[in-house]
Formats: structure tokens, C-alpha cells, sequence
């Protein structure tokens, strides 16, 4: 295919990948000065023809095995093309990014990168490099980023990476590396980061790190090279040079519990996980005045005790997740003023001990699916405390509510875990005007505070005593009394309590008629229709003591009414015969 259209001089990016090309020439119209994008990605191009001035992707193609001219571009993405060495790139002091990755590149001989003068990505890894020339990296005068990793690489040479004056970052893992030579790193290289992980040979020394001042990232994670360092206390003091450490990853190097004393002053991240560690690993960790994040999942912990954490042991984030933690100790984390986020997903908890909720609990975020939760009430209202977790936590046991929700169970009450009623949450009432001292009680059993929101025609009024109405009124019981019905108190009165369970509300329909309207025995009333004077007399909970003192109170009366109609009844008898 070629591409030959004066028409396309205003492009900045063209998209021809995935069809069936073969052949692509883009020398005719883009010139070097010209700074576009193309991605051929996906063709079956073994002969291109470009210029330096183009962003160009050329990832999974097979230009690498024929004749073809070379490719150039200013960042060149070359990745799975079966490269074998270097001749079809055209390596100019315009080039800035190399991704060759994914290739079968065997050896970088010396003076490869000599033109390069402005490269600064370059990615080599998952090659087949066996051989590294020691003046291969020559000319690389600006380059930050290196990737080797995956390679066949088995010695690394002293001064290997000594003309980099500028790499900040070397990425050399998982590499068959049996010879590591001191001095690898010069002095005057300012070095940032190293990723070093699933060396497999021993008798590596931490003197190859020893003229960097300033590293930053230090992945050892799978180097079991490096294991013997930390289990014993050898060789260890290197990593107390790096003053400004920020990442330490000694992931999968099988410590167990034979940590020794690691003082690191100053690390933002700490990985520990998949050690097989069975205890937290105090006498490990930094004792820092400044809080950092820690990862301790995948390993063995059963339980975390008071004494784990200490107050110098402060933590951003604490991933404890995916061990076999059965409890917390009450206080274990009382330390941890710092704490945003908490890991616990994938243990063997089944209840929250309230020695997890020691701090703060303000803006901390927890994790805690994946545990076989026993869920009651205890559980429901620790839950509900914990408002900042993400994925729903889901019982185990009981086995009626296995794999429910536990925000569902508490919103449904299935427990019955929120204060309970002893009627139906809504109940109308009718009252008539007139009427004195009209009693409206809260059917929650609670000890508890009990509230009151009264709404006339859509407007709430406050519940506070002391702007209620004059003729309303909180009794001491909780019952809201009104002292003298008139036509405009219809309305919603609701009364609501809470525990750490929930919140239960019950609802008075309010009802007022005039006496000559309507009574009660009118037909159109419903039969939850209740007079509000005869409804209190109805509960069987509540107050007992002020349900007894009114049913004292209405006994009393009907004996005087009856008293009186007797002394009227004689009265009209001795009238009569007089």
C-alpha cells in the first residue's frame, strides 16, 4: 500500500490497522517535518517505508524477517515483529521512545545506540537477550526508563549502565542472572527506582547497591537472591542509606517468621505479603513517626493481638487481607489515628470485635467481604457503624439468611434488630373538636429517646418541646398530648426511635370531625378507623404503669357517671310519689 494523497498534508493521526497490508510506504507525503500518529497495528507488513518525524506503531506485524528498509520514527512501537537484532531500526538522534518488547532479539552489541542522543524510553523486555556488550549502552546520553526484564541475561557487568548518566528507572527481574558484578550502578548516576524481582541465584550482596544515595523504588518481590539478607542480620544496613525510600517490595520471599530487625526510618510503602508469616512482623517494620502503607495479605496471620502495633507502627493503608484472622483483639489497632483504609476481605471473621473500632472511624474506608459472617444484631449494628465500605457483606450463617446482605437484612429487619413495635406502624385515629387532653402514645418498646414530628397540610413542624404548639404537648412518658382538638390539627404525627440497629417509626393518621358531622358508628368510616380516646385503651404495650393509670382512670369514671344516673333515678321516684 501506498499512501500518496496531497490532500492528507493536515493530518495529525491515521488509523490503518488491522486490514491485510503487506507493503506500506509513507515517504510521499509526510515529510520530516511533519509530526503525526499512525497505527498499523495488526498487519502483515515485512516491508515499510517511513520517516523519523512520526509517532509510528507497527506492533504485531513481520517486518522484522525480510529486506525491509529501515523503520524510523520518533517513537517507534515494534513489539511481536520477530526481530532479531537491531539493523531494521533506524536509530537517529531524533528517536525519543523504542518499545521493541516481545520480540527475539539475542545480543546488544556495542556502539547499538551510539545516534541515539535523545532516547528516553527504550523497552527491550521479553527478548531473548543473552549477551550485553560493555560499550552497548553508549551514547544513551538522556535516556530515564530502561526495560530488560524476561530476558536470558545471566551476568550483569561492573559499568554496565555507566554511560546512562540520566536513568532514573532499570527494570532487570526475572532474568536467569547467576553473576552480578559490584559497582553496577556508578556514583554519579542519581538512580530513582529498581525493579529486581524473581532473581533466582543466593550469593547476591547488597554491595551492588551500594554507591546509590537516592533510591526511591526497590522492588525485591520473588528474589529469593536477596532472602537470606533479611533473615539474618547481614548485610542489611545498605537499605538505612537510602534516606528517601519510598516503595520497598519484599513480596514472596518466603521470610516466615524469621524476620530480624529491619530499622528503615523512612519508607511510604511497605509489601510483605505472601511470606507465609504467621504473626504480624513488628520487629520488620519501620518505626517511623510518619504513617506509611502496608501490606500484609496472603500470609498466615490467625489473629491480631493488642501488642501487635505499637504507637511507632502508623499506617496509611493496612492491607491485611486474604489471611487466616479469626479476631481482633480489643485495642489491637488503637494506634492507627492515620488510618484511611483497611483491608480485612478473604480472613475467617465472623464477628466484628469492637477492638476493631478503637479509632476513628470518621472517613476510614473497610473492606470485609469474603468472611464467613455470622449475622445477629451485634453484627447488623457494627456494620451500620462502618459506613464507608464499598462491596456488600454477605452472611454465611445463620443458614435461613446464607449469602444475604447485611445491609438488606438490616433494612428489611429481618433480625428484628431496630427497636420493635407492638402495633401496626400506621394507624388512623378520629377525633372530634372539643375534645380535652386527647392522648396519643408511642407504641415502640425502647429505653431509648422517643421522638415526635407532627405535618399539617405538608408543613413539619419541629419537635422540640418548647416550639411545639400551645395546646401540644410531650408527657414525660414520651406520649404527645393535645390539650384541646380543633379543626386544623389533622395531620401526620410521628413518632421514631433508634438503636445502632436502625431507626422505627410509627405514624398517627389524625382524623377531626365536627360531633354533628360524624360519629364513629357512620358507616363510612373504616374498621381501622379508631376513636383516638378508645385507641390507647387497646395496646397491650407500652407504658404499663400509664395504661394502668388510665384504665384506673376510665373504671373511676364510669362508677361516678353510673353514681350520679342512680341518684337522678331516686331523685325522679320520691318527686313523683310526693
Amino acid at each position: 500500500m501506498e499512501i500518496n494523497t496531497p490532500n492528507l498534508h493536515s493530518l495529525r493521526s491515521i488509523d490503518i490497522s488491522h486490514n491485510l497490508l503487506s507493503h506500506l510506504n509513507l515517504n510521499h507525503i509526510f515529510g520530516d517535518s511533519t509530526l503525526i500518529y499512525v497505527n498499523a497495528e495488526g498487519n502483515r507488513i515485512t516491508d515499510i517505508i517511513s520517516t523519523s518525524a512520526l509517532h509510528i506503531n507497527v506492533n504485531n506485524n513481520a517486518f522484522g524477517a525480510s529486506n525491509s528498509s529501515e523503520l524510523s520514527g520518533t517513537n517507534i512501537f515494534a513489539c511481536n515483529n520477530d526481530l532479531t537484532d537491531f539493523k531494521h531500526i533506524n536509530i537517529s538522534p531524533n528517536l525519543v521512545g523504542l518499545y521493541l518488547n516481545k520480540n527475539r532479539i539475542v545480543s546488544i552489541p556495542n556502539f547499538t545506540f551510539t545516534s541515539a542522543s535523545s532516547l528516553i524510553f527504550l523497552d527491550l523486555n521479553d527478548n531473548d537477550i543473552a549477551d550485553i556488550y560493555p560499550t552497548a549502552f553508549f551514547g544513551l546520553r538522556k535516556i530515564m526508563s530502561m526495560k530488560l526484564e524476561r530476558n536470558r541475561i545471566t551476568h550483569l557487568r561492573s559499568g554496565l549502565f555507566s554511560n546512562i548518566l540520566e536513568l532514573k528507572f532499570i527494570y532487570l527481574g526475572e532474568n536467569p542472572v547467576t553473576r552480578i558484578s559490584n559497582h553496577l550502578f556508578p556514583a554519579n548516576q542519581d538512580i530513582e527506582g529498581i525493579s529486581f524481582p524473581a532473581i533466582p541465584f543466593s550469593n547476591t550482596s547488597f554491595s551492588i547497591f551500594q554507591d546509590i544515595k537516592n533510591l526511591r523504588y526497590l522492588e525485591l518481590n520473588e528474589n529469593l537472591a536477596f532472602r537470606a539478607h533479611f533473615v539474618r542480620n547481614t548485610s542489611i544496613q545498605i537499605i538505612l542509606q537510602f534516606s528517601d525510600l519510598w516503595f520497598l517490595n519484599l513480596s514472596s520471599i518466603n521470610l516466615g517468621d524469621s524476620c530480624q530487625i529491619v530499622l528503615i526510618n523512612n519508607v511510604n510503602i511497605l509489601d510483605l505479603s505472601n511470606n507465609a508469616m504467621t504473626t504480624i512482623p513488628k520487629y520488620c517494620l519501620p518505626r517511623s513517626i510518619k504513617a506509611y502503607s502496608l501490606y500484609l495479605s496472603q500470609n498466615k496471620v490467625k489473629k491480631i493481638l493488642n501488642d501487635s502495633f505499637d504507637k511507632h507502627h502508623q499506617f496509611w493503608f493496612l492491607d491485611l487481607s486474604y489471611n487466616h484472622i479469626l479476631f481482633f483483639e480489643f485495642g489491637s489497632l488503637r494506634h492507627q489515628t492515620y488510618l484511611t483504609d483497611l483491608r480485612l476481605q478473604g480472613n475467617q471473621l465472623t464477628q466484628i470485635d469492637f477492638g476493631l473500632l478503637t479509632f476513628p472511624l470518621k472517613s476510614i474506608q473497610i473492606e470485609l467481604e469474603n468472611n464467613p459472617w455470622s449475622c445477629d444484631c451485634d453484627l447488623i449494628k457494627s456494620i451500620l457503624a462502618l459506613k464507608h465500605t464499598h462491596t456488600p457483606i454477605k452472611c454465611d450463617k445463620p443458614l435461613a439468611y446464607a449469602n444475604y446482605s447485611v445491609v438488606d437484612l438490616a433494612a428489611k429487619n429481618n433480625l428484628t434488630c431496630r427497636p420493635p413495635l407492638c402495633s401496626r406502624p400506621y394507624q388512623t385515629l378520629l377525633s372530634f373538636v372539643g375534645d380535652k387532653m386527647v392522648e396519643l402514645p408511642c407504641p415502640i418498646i425502647t429505653s431509648n429517646d422517643i421522638y415526635w414530628s407532627v405535618t399539617f397540610q405538608g408543613e413539619q413542624l419541629n419537635t422540640v418541646r418548647d416550639t411545639l404548639p400551645e395546646a401540644f404537648s410531650i408527657l414525660s412518658h414520651n406520649a404527645l398530648l393535645i390539650s384541646d382538638v380543633t379543626k386544623d390539627m389533622i395531620g401526620l404525627y410521628t413518632c421514631w426511635s433508634w438503636n445502632k440497629g436502625g431507626h422505627t417509626k410509627f405514624t398517627i393518621d389524625l382524623l377531626v370531625e365536627k360531633m354533628e358531622e360524624k360519629t364513629v358508628d357512620d358507616s363510612s368510616n373504616t374498621s381501622t378507623t379508631i376513636l383516638a380516646k378508645e385507641w390507647i385503651d387497646t395496646l397491650q404495650c407500652g407504658t404499663t404503669n400509664t395504661s394502668s393509670s388510665r384504665a384506673c382512670n376510665v373504671s373511676s369514671k364510669s362508677n361516678y357517671v353510673l353514681f350520679i344516673s342512680m341518684l337522678a333515678f331516686i331523685h325522679c321516684i320520691l318527686h313523683t310519689y310526693e
